[in-house]
């Protein structure tokens, strides 16, 4: 389930993402976990940001596997803890297989 009300604009395509759990910030702030490795603030502060949800727990749990937008993947950012395995230099932008440019997602462990 997506939230098309929310969108990246000029900062990148806002990629829908898998959410894994929430936790929160020092300052009290939830974040969720998401599959591609990234974590995102989400802020109930409505008209700009639609998320009434946070405030209960059952309700948060519902939303476990649901898709919310990630900026970072839009933006082409990597997680911070990905490794790079395995590079080629035979590939670029024109030569790239289809089957490379598919959603994918990332391995636990690493390599």
């Amino acid at each position: 389930m997506t939230d098309p009300t929310h969108t990246q604009g000029d900062a990148g395509l806002a990629v829908p993402r898998r959410i894994l759990g929430f936790e929160r910030d020092a300052a009290g702030e939830w974040i969720v976990r998401l599959a591609c490795g990234h974590r995102r603030h989400v802020r109930h502060r409505p008209p700009l940001s639609d998320y009434p949800w946070l405030a209960d727990a059952a309700a948060r749990e519902a939303r476990v596997g649901a898709a919310i937008e990630c900026g970072r993947c839009g933006r082409g950012e990597q997680p911070a803890d990905v490794a790079e395995c395995r590079t080629t230099d035979t590939f670029d932008e024109a030569t790239l297989p289809a089957g490379l440019r598919r959603d994918r997602t990332i391995r636990a462990g690493g390599c």
